[in-house]
């Protein structure tokens, strides 16, 4: 979520030729007690477009996927089976029970500002999450293991995208990523590796600063201001992405 809302801010502000933040705050997210909690979330969702005064009609609010779980036609990427399992695959009967939400106080209940669920399912959780702070315990080192895991996914990806750069500008990859000039080709190729690792990988300021060698978030900074101010920068960044994308 942090990489998708990073990426859409950058293309809204450069497409509306703006600056600074898009979204009020930060994407938080709830471990939910699924058993007891999933579907009064669910129904919370979808009526959440009345909570900005649409009073009805909201079955058809294009920024909501209800409209696909009472009528069908879902596109590949919405799963509604999950949900409407609850109700045998009946799509009467979920619009049944989002309608009589309408009526009552149908948010549920967040501790801790973590847990969507009792007191009893937060202990619970906060039991298995102090397990993985435990340097000796079994899911510590199971995470440890998901985690280094992941970061050669990404080191990977990260690597693809340097290539894809270099090519373009005739740079090999390692003077790309060490390299201390910020001007001319190397330059707009390091601009472009900022950019394109924001928006591919979930890496922090300070994972890309790291990965490509500059001094702080204040370089990072200064490569996306470069990056949005030049037209043919935002134009080679485009080609790239599409050969990327491929």
């Amino acid at each position: 979520m942090r990489r998708l809302l990073t990426a859409y801010t950058i293309y809204f502000n450069r497409r509306h030729k703006r600056h600074g933040h898009l979204f009020q705050g930060r994407f938080k997210s709830y471990i939910v007690d699924k058993s007891n909690y999933f579907i009064a979330l669910s129904r919370y969702i979808h009526l959440n477009p009345r909570e900005s005064g649409l009073k009805s009609d909201f079955e058809k609010y294009r920024g909501s996927s209800l409209r696909y779980y009472i009528k069908g036609g879902e596109p590949a990427y919405l799963h509604t089976k999950e949900i409407l399992t609850y109700f045998k695959g009946d799509r009467k009967a979920y619009s049944r029970f989002i309608r009589e939400g309408l009526n009552k106080e149908i948010k549920p209940p967040v501790l801790i500002q973590s847990f969507m669920g009792d007191n009893f399912f937060a202990r619970q959780i906060h039991k298995r999450l102090g397990y993985l702070r435990e340097k000796e315990s079994r899911a510590y080192r199971a995470k440890l293991k998901r985690d280094e895991a992941l970061r050669k996914i990404e080191e990977k990806s990260a690597e693809r995208i340097l290539d894809h750069v270099g090519r373009y500008f005739g740079i090999r990859m390692a003077i790309i990523r060490k390299g201390r000039r910020s001007r001319g080709d190397l330059g707009k190729a390091r601009a472009l590796a900022v950019i394109l690792l924001r928006q591919y990988l979930p890496w922090t300021c300070l994972e890309i600063t790291e990965y490509l060698g500059l001094k702080g978030k204040r370089d990072i900074n200064t490569f996306i201001k470069k990056a949005a101010q030049d037209e043919a920068l935002i134009l080679i960044e485009k080609n790239i992405k599409d050969s990327f994308d491929k």
